[in-house]
């Protein structure tokens, strides 16, 4: 009888694991960056990479849009916008804080030594750009956390 409680609050734990952690190691509301070790047969520029995260909206009625501009070798920053935007401006939605989950596969030029991305927004709180350097030497699989800053 004294087992019982204990497999029962075992198999809790194992269950509730998954959902309590961030899988990727970042804190919520910043971005992880994962580089993907993917095996062509002809030689690439770049880095295959995940770019994942959730960030919270005003509303359920948001979308956002991530575009890289084009990478010039002498700045060695790789830059992008995130736009944020209402997917449907004459919905009038309840203003109820909501997530959204982000989530890209990008190119990362071999030569970027730093990722910036600004996020374009008409609401006043969340983060304002996202940066990261990218190491000399690479690991592969193991994420890179973009802090969500501010300019003040």
């Amino acid at each position: 009888m004294i087992k019982k409680p204990y497999i029962t609050f075992s198999l809790l734990i194992l269950f509730l694991a998954p959902f309590s952690a961030n899988a990727k190691g970042c804190k919520y509301g910043d971005l992880s960056l994962e580089l993907l070790n993917i095996q062509t047969f002809a030689e690439t520029d770049s880095y295959t990479a995940i770019l994942s995260g959730t960030l919270e909206m005003p509303n359920p009625n948001y979308k956002y849009e991530l575009i890289f501009d084009e990478f010039k070798d002498g700045d060695k920053s790789l830059r992008a916008t995130l736009s944020l935007s209402m997917k449907n401006p004459e919905i009038l939605s309840a203003a109820v804080i909501t997530p959204i989950k982000i989530d890209e596969t990008i190119q990362i030029p071999h030569k970027a030594r730093r990722i910036f991305i600004d996020v374009i927004k008409k609401f006043n709180w969340g983060a304002e750009y996202f940066q990261t350097n990218i190491p000399q030497k690479v690991s592969y699989y193991v994420p890179i956390c973009m802090k969500a800053e501010t300019y003040n």
